[in-house]
């Protein structure tokens, strides 16, 4: 059997087993290169061999401190944690700044968050997306976001983000249990604005409540004018949960009211339809990287699968630690059918990081990579035929995209992948298909990986000197792929791309992380490169933010528990020049927040409004 490399797996987690998690000191937002130093060990039982890049929630729940903490602060998870990985070992250290922010959040009590009136969806580090204050403020990560275009008036969107929020698990009395963060604007004043926020709340199954512990994503349906959330979950299960709010509920301040949300309100504005699980696991099988998730756009009775819904995840099978990635159908109004998903990698070990979408003609396109034992890497890519839900569509046999030689993966000296940079950043391809004339297609494929590796250590593993984006098409329903190219030309890291295309007009949009501009190639901006209706090339890079931004900012000092690989980016338009709309969702640390007295950079769930 062919085992995976997956997030590095065997070495991956024996580093965080043996080397110890980094967090970086604060430090001047103009100054030199980051200071790192060593922390604890973070040790995580039951996920050693496994093949998968664990999200970072999951990968606290397996740390000792994790579960330490857990049990310490009486977390509904902390009884699964234990049952999957037993009780952490006696010698555990819990962070300091763990138990001062339980201190501090039970002597404020529930705080009270605040609306602000305004604030612009430009500027140069875009606009903070949630009402967390700011000071003791713990991290969001991992953001994505779709919208209903002009649900609120003429250019103002009903915005529904989605990030992992640590208030859900590093807190008391702020947050509910929930890790799977939602952030809403249905302001009257068309801007980037959050009117509430909230944790999506419990699933009940066979009487036992499986909770959010992140890697939520979004995807929303305008011609249904629906939202839908999924995110992974844990319990006495594990799996995906599903979410469905019509635009009619989030926009009733009695159903969803202002501000942060408790579980009662947060199950009050997403359980209006039952949410279900899909892809369910047995408890102690926690495995898995986030969930991807796609809506079939077409008017209903369009054609079959016209209205349904997808969700793709990873699978992961504890006898044989393997992983396999699987579908599911829904309806809109979610039937699933038995939710258990099909199995479309073949005879693939280790795949992991799926990315679904919907073609206008309804059929179903998945890319997702595997890892191979020599360090390389495989992207591969499948179209499925829609069979109308909750029956599985119909996929053909993988394809081979691209074969990789330098992936971006942690190595085993140093917790990070990116020279200068404490990330813990794999290569994570995503795709966008394109309607053509003739009723043909183009799909195309981004992914990073490095572009200039330094061998280093005993034995030899890479770490990054220059991370890029590389894209990739084709034209023949993703059966033979051009030559992949580099989209940045500049010097330093180009990470964490995303794609999206805006079917009114059939331009394709490509943003991500570039350090270009920081001679240390540690600050960031998110840059974007636009290919235009017809070609396939991608234009120069523009700036989306101007302010270079240090996203490993660390104050809580959860380390290598912190950071995930993941920017979202989705455009809509009327076909119209200039009136299409793109919103990117990334990580920023731009907004400080507050602890002791002093101002620190702390990630933040952030957006950015881009016409074209």
């Amino acid at each position: 059997m062919k085992t995976s490399k997956t997030a590095t797996l065997a070495v991956f987690m024996g580093l965080l087993l043996l080397a110890g998690s980094q967090a970086q000191t604060a430090r001047p937002r103009n100054g030199g290169a980051p200071a790192r130093q060593r922390g604890t060990a973070r040790r995580l039982h039951g996920l050693e061999a496994l093949h998968f890049a664990p999200s970072a929630p999951r990968r606290l729940i397996a740390s000792d401190e994790g579960r330490a903490f857990l049990n310490a602060t009486g977390h509904p998870l902390a009884q699964y944690a234990v049952q999957a990985f037993g009780e952490p070992a006696k010698e555990t250290v819990v962070p300091a700044r763990w138990w001062e922010q339980v201190s501090e959040a039970t002597e404020q009590g529930v705080v009270q968050t605040t609306v602000p009136t305004t604030v612009p969806c430009s500027g140069g580090s875009g606009a903070r997306f949630n009402l967390e204050p700011r000071k003791n403020a713990l991290p969001q990560n991992e953001a994505s976001a779709d919208f209903l275009p002009n649900q609120i008036g003429a250019g103002d969107d009903l915005i529904v983000q989605a990030a992992n929020d640590w208030r859900g698990n590093l807190s008391s009395g702020r947050w509910d249990h929930s890790v799977s963060g939602y952030y809403v604007h249905r302001s009257t004043a068309a801007d980037c604005s959050t009117q509430f926020e909230g944790g999506l709340p419990g699933i009940t199954v066979s009487g036992a409540t499986q909770l959010g512990i992140g890697g939520a994503v979004v995807a929303a349906d305008p011609e249904r004018d629906a939202v839908f959330m999924a995110d992974l979950r844990f319990g006495s299960l594990s799996g995906v949960g599903l979410f469905r709010a019509s635009a009619t509920t989030l926009l009733d301040a009695k159903t969803c009211p202002a501000g942060t949300h408790s579980e009662a309100q947060a199950t009050s504005c997403w359980a209006a339809t039952p949410p279900v699980l899909l892809l369910t696991q047995a408890g102690f099988n926690l495995g898995g990287s986030q969930p991807s998730l796609a809506v079939d756009e077409r008017a209903t009775g369009a054609g079959t699968g016209a209205g349904d819904v997808y969700v793709v995840g990873t699978t992961p099978n504890s006898t044989t630690l393997s992983t396999s990635i699987a579908i599911a159908a829904c309806s809109n109004a979610l039937n699933c059918g038995a939710g258990t998903g099909t199995q479309i990698s073949g005879s693939d070990v280790g795949a992991t990081f799926p990315f679904v979408r919907v073609r206008p003609d309804g059929v179903v396109t998945i890319s997702y990579i595997l890892e191979n034992a020599d360090l390389t890497a495989t992207i591969k890519f499948i179209t499925c035929t829609p069979a109308g839900a909750p029956l599985a569509p119909t996929c053909g046999t993988p394809v081979v995209v691209a074969n990789l030689s330098n992936p971006l993966a942690p190595n085993s000296s140093e917790l990070f992948t990116l020279w200068n940079l404490n990330l813990l950043a794999f290569t994570y391809p995503k795709h966008a298909n394109r309607a053509e004339s003739g009723g043909k297609f183009t799909s195309f494929l981004v992914y990073d990986d490095c572009r200039n590796p330094y061998i280093q250590s005993n034995p030899p593993f890479p770490i990054c000197l220059d991370a890029e984006v590389m894209l990739t098409t084709s034209a023949d329903n993703g059966n033979t792929w051009s030559a992949p190219v580099s989209l940045d030309t500049a010097s330093g890291h180009h990470f964490y791309p995303a794609i999206t295309t805006d079917a009114s007009t059939g331009i394709v949009q490509v943003a991500y992380y570039s350090t270009e501009g920081d001679s240390f190639n540690h600050e960031v901006r998110v840059l974007r490169n636009q290919i235009n209706p017809g070609g396939i090339i991608a234009g120069a890079p523009q700036m989306v933010t101007t302010v270079l931004d240090p996203i490993d900012g660390d104050p809580d000092g959860l380390g290598s528990l912190q950071p995930d690989a993941f920017m979202g980016a989705v455009a809509r338009g009327t076909g119209v020049s200039a009136q299409s709309r793109l919103y990117i969702s990334f990580d920023s640390t731009a907004v400080t927040g507050t602890y002791e007295g002093y101002d620190a950079p702390e990630l933040n769930n952030t957006i950015m409004l881009v016409s074209f």
